[in-house]
């Protein structure tokens, strides 16, 4: 096909830059200046509208971004660190802006400083194995980083880049919201007004820390502009930016908003050519022709995104989806739909069922009368054809969906895409459609050209419905006001909202006052811009850059001592924030397979279930004193470390500072106060302690910090051993600190020197004027298996000593098919450590021989050991690994065997090799391959259409 326009009526221009232009071809009524009289003005006042919109677009992104791109700030909620340990040591409670961005928090931002920190160590991460059984970084869309808008995060690090991102994605956003507009005829002023509101919609707005989503939600309108550019030109060049837009919208990581806008703007298409074909010119086989055309520009789109979708739908297909069954029938409550015009007004109230990310629909109250303009009036409009009853038809049936769900909408839970997926997602085409129809509204409202009769029917439209939305905002407060703890977040809702609503029902009436209607129109774009730029600021937190995965000591031991082994949490470290600073961990934030799951279901039945956990965030509920502790489960995991918040109760039994049992607490007797800064030395006899215990006779209330830190010191003054305790006050009792103390040697004499760093302390008299204290140290009738390797007051870092090496070696091997049988060996204290428990017959031999291992490499893509085995055997990875792994021994591959139940191993015969396992990618040799061939065809295209152009001149 020639890239020459097809149609007369497309020029290459953007349409509706004259407003005076004559009627067109299809019959709209035309566009006009404004009526004569001392109002009649030049053009330049109509650019009143778009510099409004202009300075209220920079001042959002100055107040909401200036300092995360200066470098002051991180836009993210970093400050959720600053509260949990082990950043925070209990001291000094924090609140949190927004303690629901979690997931950025505990799986997004570590994920993406991982893959910026392996880039620029000359390392491509496809994959990361820290954080549980691991997860696809660049080798799949989940991240989202494979867009233009997005690529940043590996290039720069994303305590910087996260700002950036978030300004290209509303840049974006606004630029692909006008030029759509503009595309259907709209006037540039009110198309940025529609541009403007979109980049407040609630979707957009409360998924912004979310950068798949933001990304995703940020392209919608681009696909609608390609869309309709390709309508009204049907060539070649008009198809490529179709592919590119449908590519980088796969590749921005949320498939429910990248399926939702592809539904849509495949309907628009389609009734679009449909309405426009008897206008175009065209005949049915060139309008089929151009059907074709398109569709091929989405298969080379689907197609450029493959290197990364085809790892997706491969990572989904092993993943255990069955707890999203039936989402799409939980639609959202009342409260979430009066929250696209009251948007603070339940932030701290709540919304029944749900939470404010998934239920924020903010719109405006300009935009939702703007909106019933462009319905009711819509024969005052110039848009295109069939644009106001498609929008309209959208809107309705994205509503039904979100809030109002019934047999109508029954049918659309088997749709893919809409099935199993939560409902109230679709808020992102209720935002676009409804600014969409924004925008056209107020371009009914401001075009010129009508009689008296037309002009005033119009200013009636408005009018009722300004009436109908001040009574509904009036009604609503009336309502609502006694039953929210924050009436004034409610009264500034109602109060904007009726302002604006006034000031666009004025810019209706003075329709003769061409200077005061748009005045009014500016006003009420201010007055929406400030209630745009106030309600972000619940849902774009930013915290201070030193709140940003901070350093302390705890974190430093843990990395220290980590090896190729896993750490076990306990209280600490959200989800996978332990992945940013590469520690690997037996949990994580990321999708589950299902061995792995019944694995962990077999440690502790909760895991998934409760309060802060969820079927992709499992968190095992186990104490330190805990019998679950000594799982065999956790010893084939290799967790050989153990991270517990402070305050977590030490395991073992109490003895005198002279290494005497104790019968039970010590008798009331009188107390001895420790001033705050004061430093009390207390002789003891030396033995492996794990704490030093204080008892408090007098309660330090809440909010007051407790601070004490005791070093172990020996006869000659060299540090054996410290410790330190922070807590925001305490009961009386026993104030329990644990000590490193292993290395205390036994019946030696040692002095134990506590300081106060916090307030005063008012503790029981031991001898003389020194505080009571006494030893907590292993109990030898309780064995556990658990050293006390570090301690400060972020926490406490143990060793099981029980644990397996995550990377081992199997000289022996059982096949136990049936998953109940297998997990209850795995636990049995029968089970040799040299033997593997496999799931099938495995391939290779065993000859129940032992082996040297030596671990050459231990990185996110790629695992490689000398083994010298004295016969054969089987070289066992303590990790999942699913489609996508390959290994080899001495290059030459061999198959990955499922072992005790979730973990691979390879057959390995007797002798020095060298055994490889490396992240290769579902399907990712095709996957690029067909991303290559795409972006081949895409290159040939443009190079054709570039060459007609120059022939033709």
């Amino acid at each position: 096909m020639a890239d020459s326009p097809a149609r007369a009526v497309d020029t290459g221009a953007d349409p509706g830059d004259d407003p005076a232009t004559s009627e067109s071809a299809a019959g709209r009524p035309a566009r006009t200046a404004a009526p004569g009289g001392r109002w009649a003005l030049p053009r330049s006042p109509e650019l009143l509208i778009p510099a409004t919109v202009l300075v209220m677009f920079a001042l959002y992104i100055i107040i909401r971004l200036a300092g995360s791109l200066l470098g002051f700030e991180v836009f993210a909620g970093a400050d959720l660190l600053a509260a949990r340990p082990p950043w925070n040591h209990g001291g000094t409670p924090v609140v949190s802006v927004n303690p629901l961005v979690g997931d950025t928090i505990d799986s997004l931002i570590p994920s993406y400083l991982e893959t910026h920190t392996r880039l620029w160590d000359g390392d491509f991460a496809w994959w990361s194995g820290d954080s549980g059984p691991g997860t696809p970084l660049l080798a799949s869309t989940n991240l989202g980083m494979a867009t233009p808008l997005t690529a940043w995060l590996a290039i720069f690090p994303p305590s910087w880049s996260l700002g950036l991102v978030k300004l290209l994605q509303l840049v974006t956003a606004f630029a692909g919201m006008t030029l759509w507009l503009r595309r259907v005829d709209v006037a540039r002023g009110p198309a940025m007004v529609g541009a403007f509101a979109y980049c407040g919609t609630g979707f957009f707005v409360g998924w912004s820390n979310w950068v798949p989503q933001a990304t995703t939600a940020a392209m919608i309108p681009a696909l609608f502009w390609v869309t309709e550019r390709f309508l009204q030109r049907r060539t070649l060049g008009s198809a490529i930016p179709i592919a590119l837009v449908i590519g980088f919208l796969l590749l921005a990581g949320f498939p429910a908003a990248a399926g939702h806008a592809i539904y849509a703007a495949t309907a628009y298409f389609v009734i679009r050519l449909l309405v426009e074909h008897r206008s175009s010119g065209l005949s049915w086989g060139q309008e089929l022709k151009s059907f074709g055309l398109a569709i091929v520009a989405v298969v080379v789109g689907v197609a450029l995104s493959a290197f990364q979708l085809l790892a997706l739908a491969a990572q989904l297909a092993g993943t255990d989806l069955s707890y999203r069954a039936n989402q799409f029938f939980g639609d959202l409550s009342l409260r979430s739909m009066l929250s696209t015009v009251l948007p603070r007004a339940f932030t701290r109230a709540g919304y029944p069922a749900s939470n404010p990310i998934e239920s924020y629909a903010y719109l405006g109250a300009g935009t939702v009368l703007l909106g019933a303009v462009a319905i009711f009036a819509a024969r005052y409009s110039t848009v295109r054809r069939g644009v106001v009853p498609l929008l309209t038809t959208g809107l309705v049936v994205c509503v039904a969906i979100v809030w109002w769900q019934g047999w109508w909408t029954d049918w659309l839970s088997s749709v893919p895409v809409l099935a199993n997926n939560a409902p109230g997602r679709l808020r992102d085409l209720v935002g676009f459609f409804a600014a969409g129809l924004a925008a056209i509204g107020l371009d009914s409202i401001l075009r010129g050209g009508l009689n008296r009769f037309q002009a005033r029917s119009r200013s009636a439209v408005v009018v009722t419905f300004g009436v109908i939305a001040v009574l509904v905002l009036g009604g609503l407060w009336w309502h609502y006001r006694p039953q929210l703890p924050d009436t004034s977040a409610l009264t500034w809702d109602v109060l904007l909202g009726v302002v604006t609503v006034l000031a666009l029902v004025a810019a209706a009436v003075l329709w003769r006052r061409r200077l005061a209607s748009l005045i009014a129109v500016a006003v009420a774009v201010v007055v929406a811009g400030v209630q745009l730029i106030t309600n972000s600021a619940f849902y774009w937190p930013t915290a201070d850059k030193s709140e940003f995965y901070q350093e302390n000591p705890l974190i430093a031991a843990a990395q220290q001592h980590q090896g190729n082994d896993r750490s076990l949490l306990l209280g600490t470290f959200l989800g996978s924030t332990g992945q940013a600073y590469n520690l690997r961990t037996v949990t994580g934030h990321t999708f589950q397979p299902q061995p792995w799951q019944h694995l962990l279901m077999t440690i502790d039945p909760t895991v998934y279930s409760g309060p802060g956990k969820t079927p992709t965030n499992p968190m095992l509920s186990i104490g330190l004193n805990d019998p679950k502790m000594a799982n065999r489960l956790l010893d084939r995991l290799g967790a050989r470390w153990v991270i517990a918040q402070p305050g977590a109760a030490l395991p073992g039994r109490a003895l005198s500072l002279q290494g005497q049992p104790l019968a039970g607490d010590p008798p009331p007797g009188p107390s001895t106060a420790l001033a705050d800064g004061a430093t009390v030395a207390i002789p003891a006899t030396g033995t492996t302690v794990r704490g030093v215990q204080l008892r408090l006779t007098a309660p330090v209330e809440r909010g007051t910090k407790v601070a004490v830190r005791i070093r172990v010191l020996g006869a000659d003054g060299t540090e054996l051993a410290t410790g330190g305790l922070t807590s925001n006050g305490a009961a009386p009792g026993w104030l329990t600190v644990p000590v490193a103390g292993a290395a205390i040697p036994a019946q030696a004499p040692v002095r134990i020197e506590v300081r106060n760093e916090g307030a005063p302390l008012t503790l029981l008299r031991g001898q003389g004027q020194q505080p009571y204290a006494r030893w907590v140290v292993p109990d030898p009738a309780k064995p556990d298996n658990l050293v006390l390797v570090f301690s400060d007051t972020h926490g406490t870092l143990w060793e099981r000593t029980s644990a397996l090496p995550r990377i081992r070696w199997a000289g022996s091997a059982e096949v136990l098919p049936d998953e109940k049988t297998r997990l209850e060996r795995l636990q049995s204290p029968e089970l040799p450590a040299g033997t593997a428990v496999f799931n099938a017959p495995p391939p290779g031999a065993s000859s129940g021989a032992t082996a040297q291992l030596d671990v050459v490499e231990d990185s996110g893509d790629r695992i490689a050991v000398r083994v010298n085995a004295r016969g054969a055997g089987h070289l066992v990875v303590a990790d999942s690994m699913p489609s996508g792994w390959t290994a080899t021994v001495d290059g030459t591959e061999v198959p990955i065997a499922l072992v005790d139940q979730a973990f691979a191993a390879v057959p390995v015969p007797a002798g020095e090799h060298l055994v490889e396992f490396d992240y290769t990618g579902s399907h990712r040799t095709l996957g690029i391959a067909v991303s290559a061939g795409a972006v081949l065809l895409l290159l040939a295209a443009g190079a054709l259409v570039w060459w007609r152009r120059r022939r033709t001149g």
